[in-house]
This record gives C-alpha cells, structure tokens and sequence, in this order.
C-alpha cells in the first residue's frame, strides 16, 4: 500500500468515526477523551523515547547536510525570514 493509499484510508476511517462522534453524547465523548488520555500517559516513557530517538536522528542528518557546517537551513530561512540556530 503506498503513503497516499494509507492517507485515503485512515481518511476514511476518520470520516465515519466523525458521525459516530456526531451522534455520541456528552458523557461519552468525555469517556473517549479520558480513555486517550490515560493511554497516552500509559505510553509517554515510549512516546519520549521514541522523539528522542528521531530528535538525535534529525540533529545527525543536519550535521551531515551543507547547511549543518554553517547552522543556516534554506527551510528555516524561508519559515521565520532569518536564519534560526
């Protein structure tokens, strides 16, 4: 399956979750939103990690890109106007 074939898909998914969540009522969408936040916090030693983990992979493909040696970034340049350090 290719990335826009998933994207189509879970787009999917979030259309028809998006009636259910229409139809349910207060109480049960303030269940849903404290069932999801307790896994999140159930998750958040893996979630840290795992940013962490591409945090460090992002810092290595920026000191090994040409803007890495100068700290200037054509992206960050055209986001904020300026370079950002």
């Amino acid at each position: 399956m290719t990335l826009e074939e998933e994207v189509r898909e879970l787009a999917k998914f979030a259309k028809a979750a998006s009636v259910k969540l229409a139809q349910a009522t207060t109480e049960e969408r303030n269940g849903a939103l404290l069932a999801m936040a307790a896994a999140l916090r159930a998750q958040a030693p893996a979630i840290v990690e795992a940013n962490g983990e591409d945090m460090e992979a992002a810092r290595a493909a920026a000191a090994s890109s040409p803007w890495g040696k100068t700290g200037k970034s054509p992206l960050l340049e055209a986001v904020y106007g300026r370079p950002r350090s």
